[in-house]
């Protein structure tokens, strides 16, 4: 009997110690073009996070989403972008990798993807499928009132240190400023 406490000790401690859980996302790439004219949109930033989600194991009114990781990168003068395989370790109590990494991609006075209605990508979806060229129209915006609406799109959630989105926020702080919002 003497032996099963120090088993049941080494369990509970294991459990509680937490769990390193690693993912591998990517490698994503594209080309980010003017929906109407076809166009290459050099400049254009590609942010992408990616998450762990926790708490679905517990049973306590659903999961949550926590910051892992984010990279962004800016397209070519070609529109081209790529982001490498990203390989990350979290080491977090009963927690498992979202899928898909999230993304935005903005450019002043365009429509960002994937919020802006006028967006679209070759192929269906939200977020920027893995091992698979894509290419995602952006509408140019014509008026105040659009550039204002579509900086709700921007929205990149909590808990992401500043210098892994700074190039995101400088283009936002650039279209606030063209369209005299104070940044």
């Amino acid at each position: 009997m003497k032996l099963q406490h120090p088993l049941l000790l080494v369990l509970i401690l294991g459990l509680l110690s937490g769990c390193a859980c690693s993912h591998e996302f990517g490698p994503y790439k594209g080309k980010v073009v003017d929906a109407e004219t076809g166009e290459p949109i050099a400049g254009t930033v590609v942010f992408m996070t990616f998450l762990t989600e926790g708490g679905q194991f517990i049973g306590l009114g659903g999961g949550y989403l926590e910051y892992a990781n984010a990279v962004e990168v800016l397209t070519d003068r070609n529109g081209e972008f790529s982001i490498p395989v990203q390989k990350l370790v979290a080491n977090k109590f009963l927690h498992r990798w979202e899928n898909k990494g999230r993304v935005i991609i903005f450019k002043p006075s365009y429509g960002a993807f994937p919020g802006h209605h006028g967006t679209s990508m070759n192929i269906p979806g939200y977020t920027i499928p893995e091992n698979k060229f894509v290419i995602i129209k952006l509408p140019k915006l014509k008026t105040v009132k659009e550039r204002k609406e579509n900086l709700g799109n921007l929205w990149i959630g909590g808990n992401i240190p500043s210098e892994k989105h700074a190039t995101l926020t400088v283009l936002e702080e650039v279209e606030r400023a063209a369209i005299g919002l104070k940044p």
